[in-house]
């Protein structure tokens, strides 16, 4: 039982590299888009208008919202 264990945190840790490679990838191809700017943590908060994050920013690039999830983070963590 102990390496099924080990097996399957190897595997998460896999998966959350993964995450960050396609996090990394996504903000790269925003800055190469607009030409070295990198998005910004956050738009200006203006009434009736939803606020954007940086996330917000690239996941045209990034297309999944799994990514931004550590599956070494259990779901009663958050």
């Amino acid at each position: 039982m102990p390496s099924l264990v080990s097996a399957r945190e190897s595997a998460k840790a896999a998966a959350s590299l993964s995450n960050l490679r396609q996090l990394g990838n996504g903000v790269m191809m925003y800055v190469n888009e607009y030409r070295g700017a990198f998005p910004c943590h956050s738009s200006i908060n203006v009434p009736g208008r939803p606020r954007h994050r940086w996330a917000d920013y690239i996941y045209p690039y990034v297309k999944s919202t799994k990514i931004y999830i550590s599956p070494m983070v259990r779901e009663d963590d958050y």
